[in-house]
């Protein structure tokens, strides 16, 4: 309904009548992709319980990484190029 809506007020307004029309498919296909992208990032790494703990101003509920830990990144130690 709030995609039907948002673009039936693009459509209404001169010249826009295009754009209202795409919004009624890049709306659905952007708010369905990221929310599928969500679920299989859920499923896959389990949910973000730190991430949610730190928004909701509680401690973590399992410790933080050691920051002296090395980071897999081998971008940052490749030569050449």
């Amino acid at each position: 309904a709030a995609v039907g809506a948002t673009a039936a007020d693009a459509a209404r307004r001169p010249g826009q009548r295009v754009e209202g029309a795409l919004l009624l498919g890049v709306l659905p296909a952007m708010h369905l992709g990221w929310g599928f992208g969500t679920l299989v990032g859920v499923a896959k790494f389990g949910p973000p319980l730190e991430a949610l703990s730190r928004l909701l101003g509680r401690s973590s509920p399992r410790p933080s990484r050691d920051s002296s830990e090395p980071v897999h990144a081998p971008s940052l130690h490749e030569r050449g190029a």
